[in-house]
C-alpha cells in the first residue's frame, strides 16, 4: 500500500507513516506509539493533560460547559458557574485524522456522539440534549450540574452494593427547592415509547396471594351451594304425587316444602352472605393493590422501564 492510500486509509501524515514503518518499537509495555491522533481546538480558558508527545489521543480537559465549538454549551454563551471536567479517551473516535486525504492538518472540536468514551462533568449544562437523550418520564435538565458516562460498554462494581437515589437533599445546584420527587427511568434504545412503571415486587406477591386466597373462597362458596342444590334435588327426585282426583292440583309436598326451606336458609344464611364478603374483599383488593391512591400500589409511583 502506497503512502497516499495509508493517508487515506489511517489518517496519518507521510512523516509519521514513515516514522511507524522506521521504528523498531513494538508499542508493546505500554510504550509510546506512532498513531493517528487528533489535534483538539483548545479554548483560551481551559486547561489541557494530554500526553501527545507519547502519541496518546487521550484528554483531560479542565474548563467550562462545552458540547463542541468553542462557542458552544454555557461557556461558549459566557456564563459564569459553568465549570466543568472533560474526560476523554478517543478523541474523534474511529475516524480520528491527523490529516485529510489531501494531506492538510485537521483539527477536531470535542464530539459527544462520536468520541469514544468520556465521563463529562460540569456545573451547568444541558446535559440530555447535548448527548442526545430521550426525555423519559422527568423531561430534559436544562441549567443543571451533569454527569455523564458514555462508553460502548458501562459496568459498575461495588462489592458491597449499589444504590441509585434520586431527589437526596430535596435543593439543586443553584439552590433551588425541588418541588417533587422524580424517580428513576430505564430506557434500553435511547427510546421512551412505552415507558411504563417498574413493579413492586412484595406488593404484587402479597396482592397474587390475596387473589389466590380469594379464588379458593369462591371455590368453597361454589361447592356448598352445589351441596346444598344436590340434597334438595334429591328430595326432588325421591318425591311422587297421590292423588284421587285426576286432573286436578295435589296438595303440596310436606316433603319438598321442609327440604326446600332449609335449602333456601343455608343458600341465604351461609352462600350468599358469603358470597357478600368475598365481593367486599374484591373491592378491597382493588382499592389497596390496583389502584394508585392505594397504600399497597403494585407499580412503583416514580421509577419506569420499557
Amino acid at each position: 500500500m502506497s503512502k497516499t492510500d495509508r493517508v487515506k486509509k489511517d489518517g496519518m501524515s507521510k512523516v509519521d507513516i514513515r516514522r511507524q514503518e522506521q521504528s523498531k518499537q513494538t508499542f508493546l509495555n505500554g510504550g509510546p506509539r506512532i498513531q493517528a491522533k487528533a489535534r483538539r481546538i483548545n479554548a483560551s480558558g481551559e486547561k489541557i493533560i494530554h500526553n501527545q508527545k507519547k502519541g496518546g489521543n487521550s484528554f483531560i480537559v479542565l474548563g467550562f460547559d462545552r458540547v463542541d465549538s468553542r462557542a458552544s454549551g454555557y461557556g461558549g454563551a459566557g456564563d459564569t458557574h459553568c465549570d466543568s471536567i472533560d474526560i476523554v479517551a478517543g478523541l474523534g473516535g474511529h475516524s480520528v485524522q491527523n490529516v485529510n486525504q489531501e494531506g492538510k492538518k485537521v483539527y477536531t472540536e470535542p464530539n459527544f456522539i462520536g468520541d469514544a468514551a468520556r465521563i463529562y462533568l460540569s456545573q451547568k449544562t444541558d446535559v440530555d440534549l447535548n448527548f442526545h437523550l430521550a426525555s423519559g418520564s422527568m423531561g430534559f435538565a436544562e441549567n443543571r450540574s451533569g454527569i455523564v458516562v458514555k462508553a460502548d460498554g458501562l459496568r459498575f462494581v461495588a462489592n458491597e452494593g449499589i444504590k441509585l437515589i434520586s431527589t437526596h437533599r430535596g435543593t439543586n445546584s443553584l439552590g433551588g427547592k425541588t418541588r417533587s420527587v422524580r424517580g428513576i427511568d430505564l430506557i434500553a434504545g435511547n427510546n421512551d415509547t412505552g415507558l411504563q412503571p417498574l413493579v413492586k415486587g412484595k406488593n404484587l406477591l402479597n396482592a397474587l396471594v390475596f387473589m389466590v386466597a380469594q379464588i379458593n373462597n369462591l371455590t368453597t362458596l361454589t361447592h356448598g351451594f352445589v351441596k346444598y342444590q344436590m340434597e334438595y334435588n334429591k328430595k326432588v327426585q325421591a318425591h311422587v304425587h297421590y292423588t284421587k282426583f285426576y286432573g286436578k292440583p295435589s296438595l303440596k309436598s310436606d316433603t319438598l316444602q321442609q327440604a326446600g326451606f332449609i335449602c333456601n336458609v343455608q343458600v341465604a344464611g351461609k352462600t350468599e352472605a358469603s358470597v357478600f364478603f368475598h365481593l367486599n374483599n374484591l373491592v378491597g383488593l382493588e382499592t389497596n393493590y390496583l389502584k394508585p391512591s392505594g397504600p399497597y400500589f403494585i407499580l412503583s409511583r416514580y421509577n419506569n422501564t420499557n
